[in-house]
Parts: C-alpha cells; sequence; structure tokens
C-alpha cells in the first residue's frame, strides 16, 4: 500500500484521483483513528496542512469541514482545531468502517449526498481488540452501523450483544443472490446485507511481460503456469508474483486447486481434503526462490505492484482504482488459474446493524439506498466492489459508472453464479491461522512443521 502523500506529490496533476480536499480528510482521520492524533490535541495550522499537501487554504478548509460536519474535530476559528468528538451536534447516524477504501466510498456518497444529512464517519482497526464491541459499549464513540468485509460474520454471530437483525424484507425488490444472502441469515433474519462482491483478480504489468516475451495464457490455466511467469520475471531482475497472506488470497488459492480453506462449519479443512496440504506445500515450495513475495511490514503492506517493480499481483477489485492510476495502460487483468464455473466469492461488503439501536426505520431506509442503482453505481466506480443485485451485475451497467469494459467483463464472467468461500468460525482461529501464514511468508517455520501446527488448531 502507497501512503497517500507521496501519492499527491507524485501525482498532483492526475485527474483520476480522489479530490484533494478528500484525500487530506482522510488522511487527518486516520491519523486520528490511529491515535496519532489525541482528543483534544490541537491539529496543524490551516497553513501547515496547505503546505504539507502542496495545497491551497480554501481546499484544507473544504477538508476540515468534511471533519467537523462528522463530528471528529471541532474549529474555534480558522486559525486552530481540535480533536474532539461533537456533542452539541447529534448525528442522525454513525457509521463505522473498516478500511480506507470503504472510507473514501463513504466520504464519495456523503458528498453526493446520498447518505442521511448529518451522517457521522468513523475508521476503526477491527485487528484491534474489542475494537466492535466497543463501538456497543461506548456510546461516546460508538455507531450504529458497522461496513465490513464479510471475513468475520460468522465470529460474531454467536454474540447476541452486539448485532440487531433485520428482515428479510428490508432488501425490497433487490434481487441478491440466495447462497450469497444464506450467509448473512440467522435464524430467518438477516444479520448483515450484502452491499458489493468481488473475486480476487490477477493484475499484470504488460510491460514487464512483454520484456521477458511472456503473455497470460486464454482460457484455464493452472497455477504451475502461474509460478513459471514468476520465476521468469524474477530472473529478469524484478519480483514476480505479490500475494498477502490474508484471508481472500488464500481462499482463492486454495479454491484454485480445488478444495477450500475451511470448511462449512467454520474449522480449518485440514482433515477435510488431500488439497489443503498439497496448497500449504505449494507454497511452501515456491514462495521466495519462484518469486512469489508477501510485501508485508510490521505496519503497512509494501505495494511493489502498484510500484512498478513487480510483474503479477493477486488482490481484490478493491486494488484496482489504485493499480490504474499507477500503471495505466500498462495494468492488465485476468482470471486466477483453477476452476471457475461454481463462481465462488471471497469478498463482499457487508452492513451490520449494532446494538443497541431501537429504532431501526432509518437503517432500513438507509439499507434501501445502499441497494439502489445510485449508490450501487458509485460502490462499483469507486473501485469498492461489483454490485451485489443480479439485475445490475452486467456490463452496460457497470460500463456506465465508469468501470473498465474489460474489468466490467471479467467481473461479469466471474461472478455469473456467485457461490461464497466457506468463512472462519472463531476469530482467534483466524488469527492464529493469518500467524501461520504470515510465518511461511517470512520463512520463520520449515513446511512439515507449519502442516503440524494447521493441523493441530
Amino acid at each position: 500500500m502507497v501512503d497517500m502523500d507521496s501519492t499527491i506529490k507524485s501525482n498532483p496533476n492526475d485527474a483520476r484521483k480522489a479530490p484533494l480536499h478528500r484525500v487530506i480528510a482522510e488522511n487527518l482521520s486516520h491519523k486520528i483513528n490511529n491515535g496519532d492524533l489525541k482528543t483534544g490535541e490541537k491539529l496543524p495550522s490551516e497553513r501547515q496542512i496547505a503546505q504539507q499537501y502542496n495545497a491551497s487554504r480554501a481546499t484544507v478548509r473544504t477538508a476540515l469541514q468534511h471533519l467537523e460536519q462528522e463530528g471528529i474535530i471541532t474549529r474555534r476559528d480558522r486559525r486552530s482545531a481540535i480533536v474532539t468528538l461533537r456533542r452539541d451536534v447529534k448525528p442522525n447516524l454513525r457509521i463505522a468502517v473498516t478500511s480506507h477504501s470503504l472510507m473514501r466510498a463513504m466520504r464519495v456518497l456523503n458528498e453526493k449526498q446520498l447518505l442521511p444529512a448529518r451522517t457521522q464517519l468513523q475508521a476503526i482497526n477491527i485487528a484491534c481488540p474489542n475494537a466492535v464491541s466497543n463501538l456497543v459499549t461506548q456510546p461516546a464513540s460508538g455507531a450504529d452501523i458497522l461496513i465490513c468485509d464479510i471475513d468475520f460474520i460468522n465470529c460474531w454471530r454467536s454474540n447476541d450483544g452486539l448485532f440487531n437483525s433485520l428482515k428479510l424484507t428490508v432488501t425490497g425488490d433487490a434481487e441478491i443472490e440466495e447462497q450469497l444472502l444464506s450467509v448473512c441469515m440467522d435464524q430467518g433474519r438477516l444479520m448483515a446485507v450484502p452491499l458489493g462482491v468481488s473475486p480476487m483478480i490477477l493484475y499484470y504489468n504488460r510491460a514487464i511481460l512483454q520484456e521477458i516475451q511472456a503473455f497470460i495464457p486464454q482460457g484455464d490455466w493452472h497455477w504451475d503456469q502461474l509460478i513459471d511467469y514468476g520465476s521468469r520475471i524474477s530472473k529478469s531482475g524484478r519480483f514476480g508474483l505479490q500475494m498477502k497472506p490474508g484471508f481472500a488470497q488464500l481462499t482463492s488459492l486454495f479454491t484454485g486447486f480445488g478444495g477450500q480453506l475451511y470448511q462449512s462449519n467454520g474449522k480449518l479443512a485440514v482433515d477435510s481434503q488431500p488439497t489443503f496440504d498439497n496448497a500449504v506445500r505449494f507454497l511452501c515450495e515456491h514462495i521466495g526462490g519462484s518469486g512469489i513475495i508477501a510485501p508485508i511490514t510490521s505496519e503497512l503492506p509494501i505495494d511493489l505492484f502498484a510500484d512498478g517493480r513487480c510483474g503479477m499481483a493477486i488482490d481484490g477489485y478493491d486494488k484496482y482504482t489504485c493499480y490504474r492510476d499507477k500503471l495505466g495502460d500498462n495494468l492488465g487483468i485476468a482470471s486466477l488459474p483453477g476452476a471457475r464455473s461454481d463462481g465462488r466469492v471471497s469478498r463482499a461488503i457487508v452492513m451490520m446493524i449494532l446494538k443497541p439501536m431501537e429504532d431501526l426505520q432509518p437503517v432500513e431506509d438507509m439499507l434501501r439506498t445502499f441497494l439502489s442503482n445510485n449508490v450501487q453505481s458509485v460502490i462499483a466506480s469507486e473501485g469498492l466492489a461489483a454490485p451485489v443485485r443480479k439485475d445490475l451485475l452486467t456490463k452496460d451497467f457497470m460500463v456506465n459508472a465508469g468501470v473498465s469494459s474489460e474489468m466490467a467483463e471479467l467481473l461479469v464472467k466471474e461472478l455469473g453464479s456467485m457461490k461464497p468461500v466457506a468463512l472462519p468460525s472463531d476469530d482467534r482461529l483466524t488469527v492464529a491461522t493469518h500467524q501461520l501464514f504470515t510465518e511461511l511468508w517470512l520463512g520463520v517455520d520449515c513446511e512439515e512443521n507449519l502442516i503440524k501446527r494447521l493441523h493441530g488448531l
């Protein structure tokens, strides 16, 4: 992931970037939510912020107005702003999101006046202990709605004190794939509503592949071919394949091997099929030497593909706009190796209603807005996810929303018959699994011992 400040400075005239005032607001909001700027602390002056971002004072002022409207800061005058929660202005709805891309999309919806007036937005780090439960138990910094990836939905399903459920009728006439809805159901009611879906995609740098005289195979192909490409790119002096040890990337690899990472009961699929051990051995064999890399540090990923130092990357649709802006016409896209006839989906964005929200009518009204053509179009155009409604999952709709014809065609093909992957049932198991695969990427443990530890989870 590239630091947003450096992106702005290196590409100040790129019209495809988000407006500078929105980027400034997102960066300041991120610093506040991360604790770099604490409650009661003064923000830098308008002049200092303007110098940092090479922006006009008017642009900075617009960014600060957004933060003030969301209740994140209080402005006494143009010379000082303080990090605080506004208690004199009550928001109609408070929305918590779990990623920068989700926050970006919410800000766009807010600017287009597609969210209710006085909607308060905040970002949370879902990896922090009790991050979600704090939204319920700490009213001053709480939220009414959580918008997040679907990964942890089963982990929260058994906690009756966190979420409200909704009647299936709230989706109205919006036809959502039944199998996707079933993942979000709990005893006949919705504990989450899907807002967007995304397959994992193979991104490649056309210029680098042309240098090594390689071309993406058409139709079905297999992982050994992908690794061969990675090896050839690595021998040319660049990194071959960028693949992070995250849930979506790993589930896509296991699916490509004809298996799955988790079973339907949410446990690791170590004993349910031989493909599990084969997939782990495949990773052990090819990480590093054959060009598979995981660009991770102790804090943020280093996106070598976006920097043009890596030939290929496996990532979600939410990275599309970033890669397009960085690589331009050199960006190519393709399906991942393995059978795709069952349309497996490894990522989805969902909305969950937090307790103790008693009057659900404002939430239901906003949910219908989120499933409308206008908002689904924004979600697609911002590169967040493909439309969740089956009638909108068409090439024409996405092209009209600003998605490239090539990407729209690939998404329709991949999501033509959705089948969500099995999700984990225990957040502790999820964290432990991620840690073990991270150790694999870092070369901390040997192959057989790693497999043994995975079987012991």
